[in-house]
Parts: structure tokens; sequence; C-alpha cells
């Protein structure tokens, strides 16, 4: 997914896009909204960190 990122500049619109591609793949863990988990342990079961701290 971030193949080829090194030569974009990172704008407002772009980190968002990313965070709501992030959240919806992590929702293929199983988790939903009405599950009320949050993102961030949701990332800790898995073992992944945020996009955005990859992206910097």
């Amino acid at each position: 997914m971030l193949y080829g990122a090194k030569c974009w500049p990172i704008e407002k619109s772009n980190a968002r896009k990313m965070r709501v591609t992030e959240v919806r793949m992590l929702g293929w863990c199983g988790h939903t909204k009405r599950d009320k988990i949050r993102n961030e342990d949701t990332r800790a079961k898995v073992g992944v960190a945020p996009m955005e701290n990859k992206m910097q």
C-alpha cells in the first residue's frame, strides 16, 4: 500500500484517506463499529503500527 510513497508530499487529505483505508482493513479482522473496540486495541492485537507512523 505504501509502495512508491517515498515521493509523495503528505497532505491532510492524503493522510485522512490512508487512515480510513487502514481502519477498513483492520475491520477485516472481524470487528465492526458496533463492537466498540478501539482502533489502537485492534492494532495491538494484530501487531501493526499506525499507517501515519510508517508514512513519516
